[in-house]
Order: C-alpha cells, then sequence, then structure tokens
C-alpha cells in the first residue's frame, strides 16, 4: 500500500561514489571548475575519495512491501523474500521468478517486476488479482491494493485489473500518461508528470476527494481508505477516512520525503532518515523502536510496519500474529551499501572532513539566514530522496565483482527544437567533448551518425549501442553520457540566438538485460540542470536548484566595481 514510482538511475556498479548532480550543488566551487573539464574530474576524484562513506558508496534501490499480514522485500542479488501469513500463497514466491527490480504486496496477493519488465503476480485470485493481462508487455512500476493492480507501462499508460468492485479500477479515460501510482484498499492514485494527483474508485470515505489546493506533489500513499501525499515543499497532507487519526499529520512533522499508509495508519519518513507515525495503533505498529537510527525506505502493512535502517538491516513491528514481523534470520541486508555498522545500532556515524581551497571570482551570496536554512534542509531531503529512489543492483551476487571495472555512466537523451550545421560545429570545437571524441575516434567509431545524430559516449559503450536498434536518432538528437551533458548544453548556449536552437527534452536511458537500449522519462522528482533558470550561468546557486525559489541570491546581491 505504498507508491511505486517509475523512475530509474542508471549508475556503474562500481567506481563513481558521488554523482555529477551532487556536485552541481557546490555552486562555490563548480563556480571556478565548471568549465574545465580535466579540473572538473579531478575534484570529480577527490570527492569520491573523502566523502563520507554514507554519501560517497554506489547507491541501491531498496525495495519493500507490506500487506495485510505478509511482508516481502527484494535483497540486494534481487531475490524475493517473503515471509508471514501465506494461506493463499502469498509468499510462495515462483522459483522460476527470478531476480526482481521491484514488488508490491496486496491484502493476500503479492506481485513482482522481473528485470524485463515483466509483471507476475500470484497468491489470493479470487478477484482476478493475480491474471496479468496477456498484453500488458513491460511496466516500470506496479502498486497493488486489496484486491486489484495497477500498473505502469514505459509508455507512462496505467493499466489495472483485478477486482471490479466500485470502479476499483476503472483508469480515468483522460488521465494520460503518469509517473507514480499507488493503490488502496479500494481505491487508486496516480501522479501525473505535471505533479497532479488524480484519484478514483472507492470514495465512500472522501478518500478521492483530491484537495483543489494541493498542488503538485512528489510522492503517494494509499491506505485502506485513506491517501496521503506528499508536497513538493515536503509538506504531508492526508484526507479520506480518520476514525484511527490517520489522517492528522503531527503539527510538528516537519518536511518529509517518503510516506507509507497501511490500514489505518500511516509512516512518514523524514530528511534526517527519523520515522514517525501515526493513527492506529492498537498493535504498536506506530510504536516505532527508540533504538530505530535512520531508515531509508518504509511499508506499512494491515496492522503491521516496516523499516529499512540505513546499513541494510530490516525491522519490523506491530500485529505479528503471522509472523509478519519475524524478519528471516537469513534474510541477512536489503542494501550492499558499505556504511558504519554504527549505523545499525541507531548511533550517528563519525564523518570525515572535506577541505577544497577554491578561488571565487564572483563576489558571496548574501543570503538571509531564514533561506539558508531552507536551502540545507532541502539539500538534506534531496540526498535521503536519492538514497530512496536510486537503483543499482545486481542479477547476481557472484558476479558483481567481474563487474567492477565497467565505467559505464547513465545516458542522457538530448533533444533539440533544430539542427541547423552550427550545432555541429560547436560540438565538434567543444574542447571539453574534445577527449570524448578522440576516444571513439581512435577505436574506430564516428561521433556524427549518418542520419545527422551525435553520440558522444565512451568507446565501451558506443559498441553496445550499436548493436541494438530499440532507439532511432535523429539530427536533432544528441546521446551523451550524464557528466558530460552540461558541457554539451554550454556549447549550445554559446551559439547565436538567431539559430533558436533550444533543447526539447532531456530523457535519461538504461541499458537492460541483453543490452537493450529503454528510454525513462524524467519525471517532476527530477529537474535537469538545463532547465533551471539560468542555464547558461557557470555560477549556478542551489536556490536555482527548485523553480519556486527564484533567481541566483549571487546574481541578486553581486558587487560591481
Amino acid at each position: 500500500m505504498a507508491m511505486a514510482v517509475a523512475f530509474f538511475e542508471y549508475l556503474p556498479e562500481r567506481g563513481i561514489s558521488l554523482r555529477a548532480a551532487e556536485l552541481r550543488h557546490l555552486c562555490w566551487i563548480l563556480a571556478d571548475v565548471r568549465k574545465r573539464s580535466a579540473t572538473f574530474h579531478a575534484l570529480f576524484y577527490v570527492f569520491r575519495e573523502t566523502v563520507p562513506s554514507f554519501l560517497a558508496v554506489p547507491l541501491q534501490k531498496v525495495t519493500l512491501a507490506a500487506g495485510a499480514a505478509h511482508t516481502c522485500a527484494v535483497k540486494a542479488s534481487g531475490e524475493l523474500v517473503c515471509f508471514g501469513h501465506s494461506g493463499y500463497g502469498q509468499c510462495d514466491v515462483p522459483a522460476s521468478l527470478g531476480p526482481v527490480v521491484t514488488v508490491a504486496a496486496g491484502a493476500s496477493h503479492t506481485c513482482a517486476v522481473k528485470a524485463s519488465g515483466e509483471l507476475v503476480c500470484f497468491g489470493d485470485n479470487r478477484y482476478g488479482q493475480c491474471d496479468v493481462p496477456a498484453n500488458l508487455g513491460p511496466v516500470v512500476a506496479v502498486a497493488a491494493g486489496s484486491y486489484h493492480n495497477c500498473a505502469v507501462k514505459a509508455s507512462g499508460e496505467l493499466v489495472c485489473f483485478g477486482s471490479k468492485y466500485e470502479g476499483w479500477y476503472d483508469v480515468p479515460a483522460k488521465l494520460g500518461p503518469v509517473v507514480a501510482v499507488a493503490a488502496g484498499g479500494g481505491h487508486t492514485c496516480a501522479v501525473k508528470a505535471s505533479g497532479e494527483l488524480v484519484c478514483f474508485g472507492a470514495n465512500a470515505e472522501y478518500q478521492c476527494d483530491v484537495p483543489a489546493n494541493l498542488g503538485p506533489v512528489v510522492a503517494v500513499a494509499a491506505g485502506g481508505c485513506h491517501t496521503c501525499p506528499v508536497k513538493a515543499s515536503g509538506e504531508l497532507v492526508c484526507f479520506g477516512a480518520s476514525a484511527e487519526y490517520q489522517c492528522d499529520v503531527p503539527t510538528n512533522l516537519g518536511p518529509v520525503v517518503a510516506v507509507a499508509a497501511g490500514e489505518e495508519h500511516a509512516c512518514a519518513l523524514k530528511a534526517s532518515g527519523e520515522l514517525v507515525c501515526f493513527g492506529g495503533n492498537d498493535y504498536g505498529q506506530c510504536d516505532v523502536p527508540a533504538n530505530l537510527g535512520p531508515v531509508v525506505a518504509v511499508a506499512a502493512g494491515g496492522c503491521h510496519t516496516c523499516a529499512v535502517k540505513a546499513c541494510g538491516e530490516l525491522v519490523c513491528f506491530g500485529l505479528n500474529h503471522c509472523g509478519q514481523c519475524d524478519v528471516p534470520a537469513t534474510l541477512g541486508l536489503l542494501s550492499s551499501r558499505i556504511v558504519p555498522t554504527s549505523l545499525c545500532s541507531g548511533e550517528r556515524a563519525d564523518r570525515g572532513t572535506v577541505t577544497q581551497v577554491v578561488h571565487h571570482t564572483e563576489a558571496a551570496a548574501q543570503i538571509h539566514p531564514d533561506e539558508a536554512a531552507a536551502i540545507v534542509a532541502e539539500q538534506e531531503a534531496s540526498l535521503i530522496q536519492h538514497n530512496i529512489d536510486s537503483t543499482l543492483w545486481t542479477a547476481h551476487e557472484e558476479d558483481a565483482e567481474s563487474d567492477s571495472d565497467r565505467r559505464f555512466r547513465r545516458l542522457i537523451l538530448l533533444e533539440f527544437t533544430r539542427c541547423p550545421a552550427e550545432l555541429t560545429e560547436v560540438l565538434e570545437q567543444s574542447e571539453a567533448l574534445r577527449p570524448t571524441r578522440e576516444a571513439l575516434t581512435r577505436e574506430g567509431f564516428h561521433w556524427l551518425q549518418p542520419t545527422g545524430a551525435k553520440v558522444i559516449v565512451e568507446p565501451e559503450l558506443m559498441r553496445l549501442l550499436r548493436s541494438q536498434r530499440s532507439v532511432e536518432l535523429r539530427a536533432h538528437h544528441v546521446l551523451v553520457t550524464e557528466d558530460l551533458e552540461d558541457f554539451v548544453m554550454d556549447a549550445v548556449h554559446s551559439l547565436p540566438s538567431r539559430r533558436k536552437v533550444r533543447l526539447r527534452s532531456a530523457t535519461p536511458m538504461a541499458l537492460t538485460d541483453g543490452d537493450e537500449l529503454v528510454l525513462v522519462r524524467r519525471t517532476f522528482l527530477h529537474l535537469p540542470p538545463t532547465q533551471l533558470h539560468h542555464a547558461a550561468s557557470v555560477a549556478q546557486s542551489t536556490t536555482e536548484a527548485r523553480v519556486n525559489h527564484g533567481t541566483n541570491p549571487r546574481r541578486v546581491f553581486a558587487h560591481t566595481d
């Protein structure tokens, strides 16, 4: 009964410790080095070696689900493990299932998405909730309600099946593509790319009556008869049934980065990793253990709650009449991250100090203390959100070490409004892109494709790209690794405005099993740097990481001689 997000990260299995996206927020440093390729990568190496371990190692998405009386978790290897009540076979994981990337738990059934995108459901099938449509095809997210399921296809289309009672899975005809979905007792909520929340199905407790002033949301959870979305500001709002006060959000809760909803309770994850639960507590499902410490994932079931600690340990509490809180001793850690063992004991880890001397060519920003506090809170929240949303797992644990030398990076497909000859010229003249172009040439590859498309990636990636045809590239396309995206945009911004070359879209891409290339649309959860207010600036401020914060304060208060 939690949100399933159609959002993927493509990261290397070893070697990259801190994403360039985090470095962009260090505006003081990037003000001087962002356009210097060698310096940028040297700085990247420094941070990789010295940033605290919780942030400095590859991150792994922790997938967890809780049903009425059972719990399911995905191990680092992709193996699905379920425990608790299994009267309908909801914990009997099929032997042929193989590795999965996400899981959802209904009242008495379970659904899992395989690496290929295939959806598999098992358990209670009295209402057809395990009869996956034959023509469904690959999906990127799934949510399970009491007796129905909803899956998001790669195109964003939402498909629901199972119980037809009260229109539980009657997807509105005008819904359009969605980026996230949550399923509750008998209702469903979907988030559109704009952040708009749409709910449908059972509405006896007004759990589908989205408040008119809600605005864009970044997360949503659906409980038995209540709904809890998280606004872009981090504010948690709950509506619907509240007999057990499950919609009475604590006044001092503050911003949250994730939420889960059970039958009659809700749990919110704060930016600090603190877990707060409220609502029905007859069985202790809201009694968060005092020594739990920071958590990175949470799931709420019928009357129990499960959380994953920062070290990967799974902890469950609440009603345990069917063993849904008895975590198997053989489960192990759900995350392959290397973090201080103190995080499993609830203690705060010691963090090292990073020192970097940088000469600033612009005046310091004069930021109001309240604005500075807001920036710090938002940056901390974004790091926790990144920990939750990042996806990195190997199909087989025994193969992980053999893949440690792979240096494949996340790909970005840039689509521009026009493709004049000058676009090719500025990309060819870019010094920052020259090392990659020359590396391709040495390996016998051409970065300028016969169709006019520009592909600026490492040679090993080019070999894989040439072997597949799932994405057709045109002259107005530029396919680039994420660390080179800014350099491409710098070159584009150097074009005269009369050429009218504008970025139409920036789409992340991922390599799936069999080296198939798939598109993963960016959602409102990810704001690319090219869409900031002053994309041409080399002195981006953290306040420009969200459009509602206005312009760069350094530009507003900069001194002039």
